[in-house]
């Protein structure tokens, strides 16, 4: 019987990336070999870099789009948790006294309890992190139409990634803890990696900007919005293996 040995690690992708980047190429270049959907978000991956230099898209508006796929693949996870089978063995699956009934976590309403529980948390961390990255004013610029248009590149390789993977994820048992947690550990090391970039900016964007101008700072910006773009699309690979992987 299929069972869940997910581990949540959601700083492993990052910490092996730079611990050996040799062996994580390989194992990437083997994932996008077998995995049609790996590929799909691969070039997804490429598509934006490539939008996002051709069309001048600012930091603020990167940082902005990568939000939205987040909240793309927290979505994606509350048809998982009201879909995808629970493990015999979850340390919260039985039954539980609701206004004198007894229901389980496997059933209707108990994944519609988890979902909204999910929703709660995994919605007040993003409303932080918008407040965080500044985001409100990205709209009072107007400045929403590269956020919508980065934001449906990232949705049509989730989508397919969905469809494509739902016969074997379906196969295999998830424990229900986890699988509310399961998104962290793909957002965590995306977001670390791109606001680690955004700082990194801000401290060769300054000396460039007095020696250069507005020239130097979009120079810096271009170079270390690449840099760590790529970095964050090997990242993202690699928790979507982790992510579907042998549960």
């Amino acid at each position: 019987m299929p069972k869940s040995n997910y581990d949540f690690d959601p700083f492993g992708s990052l910490t092996n990336l730079f611990k050996d980047p040799v062996t994580y190429l390989k194992k990437t270049k083997v994932l996008l070999k077998d995995d049609p959907s790996a590929l799909v978000l691969f070039f997804s991956n490429v598509l934006f870099i490539v939008f996002a230099i051709v069309c001048s898209v600012s930091l603020g508006e990167v940082l902005f789009v990568y939000w939205l796929q987040s909240v793309i693949i927290g979505s994606f996870n509350i048809l998982k948790i009201l879909m995808y089978p629970f493990a015999s063995n979850s340390s919260t699956r039985g039954y539980y006294s609701s206004n004198g009934k007894i229901f389980s976590l496997d059933s209707l309403k108990g994944r519609l309890i988890i979902a909204f529980f999910f929703v709660f948390h995994y919605g007040f961390f993003h409303f932080v992190y918008l407040i965080f990255i500044g985001a409100p004013n990205l709209f009072l610029a107007n400045e929403v139409s590269p956020i919508l248009i980065g934001g449906l590149i990232f949705f049509i390789p989730h989508l397919f990634s969905f469809f494509f993977n739902l016969k074997s994820d379906l196969a295999k048992k998830w424990d229900v803890i986890k699988l509310m947690f399961l998104p962290y550990s793909r957002i965590l090391p995306m977001h670390i990696t791109i606001i680690f970039g955004a700082v990194i900016m801000l401290l060769i964007g300054m000396p460039l900007y007095f020696i250069f101008g507005n020239i130097g700072v979009r120079f810096a910006e271009l170079l270390v919005m690449i840099l760590f773009t790529l970095i964050k699309m090997l990242v993202d690979l690699s928790s979507h293996k982790n992510y579907h992987g042998e549960n």
